[in-house]
């Protein structure tokens, strides 16, 4: 069996914040939460775990059964925290997507394996370039050298990687 994780990280909010806005984003979906207490038993198909925060960034863990939602999740929390969020998901360790946000609205998007049907359906030419990732537009509102998020950007192609080449 494979990887399958969920995370998503809030920029310069903290864990009590995050916490509640997990919070009310389960109370909108009808389920209910709290915390668990120090020693409790956890469950990682059940529970999400948010960490302190490192280098202004929040992170939280989401419960593995999240996956496939949780760029809806992320986006409903980051407009409630007017928040800049990066989500990603790692699938069967087949291919990995991130999704960047600030206040609800996606600002980029990119998969692994962005010319896969398992991300954007058959036919979806333009869906496809949605989720190509462009490391320049990241990298502006990030704050950092564009080569240091291209270098992440890998698209899975013929089982080897190849890295995004992208100028927009």
């Amino acid at each position: 069996m494979g990887l399958f994780l969920v995370t998503s990280a809030f920029h310069d909010r903290n864990p009590s914040e995050v916490a509640v806005a997990i919070t009310e984003y389960l109370g909108e979906c009808e389920v209910s939460c709290g915390e668990v207490g120090r020693g409790e038993e956890v469950d990682d198909h059940r529970d999400a775990f948010v960490f302190p925060v490192t280098e202004r960034w929040t992170v939280v863990v989401w419960p593995a059964d999240l996956l496939g939602r949780e760029t809806k999740a992320a986006a409903a929390m980051s407009a409630s925290l007017a928040a800049l969020a990066s989500t990603i998901h790692i699938y069967d360790s087949e291919y990995w997507g991130h999704v960047l946000l600030e206040s609800g609205e996606v600002l980029d998007r990119f998969a692994s394996c962005a010319h896969s049907s398992a991300v954007v359906p058959a036919g979806a030419g333009e869906g496809r370039m949605k989720w190509g990732g462009n490391p320049n537009a990241i990298a502006a509102r990030l704050d950092v050298p564009a080569d240091a998020i291209r270098a992440t950007l890998l698209l899975r192609r013929r089982g080897r990687s190849t890295p995004m080449t992208s100028s927009r």
